[in-house]
């Protein structure tokens, strides 16, 4: 396999599984960003703040800010000014969000068991794979 052939692979696999995802977005009208935000927080926690969310995806403070604002405004989301730092704001889900996000998170674990499983024992060859993945980028800092 050449450096062509690994990456159109790459791309097939991001391109399936974002065609999967996008029914979620839509669903939920909110965008891929934003699911990947609300997700976060699911997973977090607590006491993420625009500057963190935006260190973890690599984007501006003022991108999550906007985001986190049309989220506000869904009602999936509230903020807390710090008690310590009235600059300061936190982020949580509220109640409906943190349904929505139990239930997209069982759906995407069932889809994700359900492949693994699919693997038979070829799931360790796959995980041997993805270890060597990581351990050549974290050595390279790809």
């Amino acid at each position: 396999m050449n450096v062509y052939e690994f990456d159109a692979y790459m791309n097939k696999i991001k391109h399936i599984s974002n065609k999967n995802l996008i029914q979620i977005y839509k669903d939920l009208d909110i965008s891929r960003f934003e699911f990947k935000l609300l997700m976060t927080l699911y997973y977090s926690d607590g006491l993420l703040t625009a500057s963190i969310l935006a260190s973890l995806f690599d984007v501006t403070v003022a991108a999550v800010m906007h985001r986190m604002q049309v989220l506000e405004d869904k009602n999936l989301v509230r903020k807390e000014v710090s008690k310590e730092d009235q600059r300061i704001k936190y982020y949580y889900l509220t109640d409906e969000a943190y349904r929505i996000c139990t239930e997209k998170a069982i759906m995407i674990e069932k889809k994700t068991t359900k492949f693994l499983e699919s693997l038979g024992d070829d799931v360790y060859v796959l995980e041997g794979i993805l270890v060597k993945i990581i351990n050549y980028m974290e050595e390279r800092k790809w």
